[in-house]
């Protein structure tokens, strides 16, 4: 029969301090290289678009409320770094209640009026933004 040590090294820890050093950094790091990685409202912007064909392409840096004669019946709204539609007089008002839209690859459609809004600008943002 073999003979079992029993007196293993007892005082070893599991975890050190640099151990734990290293488990909270390495998330922290990470969490703030995520937060900061986002594309500012200055470089981002809203493209307006009728039929395809772009109407006007407006900076989330210039807040404001935007109509055009081409868009009758439309108001747009640029506010803290996002885009809305605010007014429209389609029938069943998705758009409105779509809500402000901010991030790269996100847009607002109206079908009835033929007209898209589509955040575009700097940074890597996603492809497409569903919803």
């Amino acid at each position: 029969m073999k003979a079992v040590n029993t007196n293993m090294d007892n005082n070893r820890k599991l975890l050190d301090k640099k151990d734990i050093l290293i488990i909270v950094l390495i998330p922290a790091l990470a969490l703030g290289a995520y937060l900061l990685r986002g594309t500012s409202a200055e470089a981002s912007f809203a493209v307006i678009t009728l039929d395809g064909t772009a109407v006007d392409r407006i900076s989330f840096g210039t807040e404001g409320k935007y109509a055009y004669p081409q868009i009758p019946g439309m108001v747009f709204t640029v506010r803290e770094g996002a885009v809305s539609v605010t007014e429209s007089d389609c029938g069943d008002r998705v758009c409105v209640r779509t809500g402000a839209v901010s991030h790269v690859g996100e847009a607002i459609i109206c079908v009835p009026n033929r007209v898209a809004v589509t955040v575009e600008g700097g940074g890597d943002g996603p492809d497409v933004v569903l919803r």
